[in-house]
This record gives C-alpha cells, structure tokens and sequence, in this order.
C-alpha cells in the first residue's frame, strides 16, 4: 500500500539542498591537475600550470567522459588482456612518498598513437587478495605529443625515455587529474 505524507517546510528545505548539491556534483567540471613547481599566475609554461590555474581546455568534460565510456570495460581486467594489454610493471610507487601510479598494463600495439578512447596503457591498483582495480590510463609515446589538451612530458618511470600522460580517470587524485602519482594510492605490502 503506498503511503503519502506530508513534508514539512524545513524537510523540503533539506531536499532542496541536497539536490542542488546533487546537481553541482553530477555537473561540476573535472579535478583540476596541479604540479608541484612554484610559479606565478601569469605562467603557462610546464606541464599542467594551465590547469592548475584553472584554465581548462574547452571541451575537456566531454573528452573525458568519451575516454570513460571507452575504458570502462577494462574494470574487468581480463576483458584488457584480451584486448591486447599485458602486465608491463609491478605496481610502481614513488620512494618519495608523493603516492602510486599501480601496476602498468600496456598495449604495445597502441604506443606512440595519441587517440584519447585508446590508451596505451591501464593503471592497476592490486589489492592484498590480489585483485586488480582499474584505478587511470596512461598515454605514452616516444616521441612526446599532445592528448586531451595536455602534453605528454613526464617521464615514464618503468619505460625509460618514453613521454607519458596518466589521466585519473576512476580514482580521485587531490595532486591533481593530470599527476604522475596519486598520493590516495599505495601498492600493497609484497
């Protein structure tokens, strides 16, 4: 039987609010990357500066959401090897402290080709029981490079001289969309 109450003022008052909330969230625009080098507001040099001060590439949510929508079956990890991807580093972690990027799944087939929806490599966070979370992508090419308005230029730890990109696609990263490593990240003890 459905039932039909009565809301008082001050309960439709909190479920305004919680929509509102609710709305800003769904439609809020991505984290935006930061770095950690001193500079002032006038630069745009660097890596990420332009997204650290809040200059976004337009179109950039959009683009976002499109390489989403073409990842997310690799929560699966099992869908990526069929895919052409294989385990190419154990899971990697600053010595530093500055957090992990996770064990790198790579596509060779896929390297030095910049198309947003395919990556050249996925970012693994293993867990104690040593399943695999899908955590971000990579894009890598050896000759450097731009993709989703940034340009490759971190070095890629476990590939040598490789330009790199990592996209925090599927976990949150306060240093940033764009940084190598996520400090809310950490490989397990081995």
């Amino acid at each position: 039987m459905l039932t039909i109450r009565t809301l008082r003022p001050s309960s439709i008052r909190w479920a305004a609010t919680i929509t509102t909330l609710l709305l800003l969230a769904t439609f809020a625009p991505p984290a935006l990357a930061h770095d950690s080098a001193p500079h002032d507001a006038t630069s745009t040099e660097g890596n990420h500066r332009g997204q650290a001060l809040g200059r976004s590439a337009p179109g950039l949510g959009a683009e976002l959401a499109r390489v989403r929508a073409a990842t997310a079956r690799y929560h699966r990890v099992e869908v990526a090897i069929a895919a052409g991807y294989a385990p190419a580093s154990p899971c990697v972690e600053d010595p530093g402290g500055a957090g992990a990027m996770g064990i790198h799944f790579v596509n060779p087939g896929l390297v030095g080709q910049l198309d947003p929806t395919l990556p050249q490599a996925l970012l693994y966070l293993p867990h104690d029981d040593g399943r695999l979370r899908l955590v971000g992508v990579e894009y890598l090419s050896p000759w450097g490079g731009e993709v989703l308005g940034q340009q490759l230029a971190d070095p890629s730890p476990p590939f040598g001289p490789e330009t790199a990109l990592h996209v925090w696609l599927w976990q949150a990263n306060p240093a940033g969309m764009f940084a190598a490593y996520n400090p809310n990240l950490s490989c397990p003890a081995a």
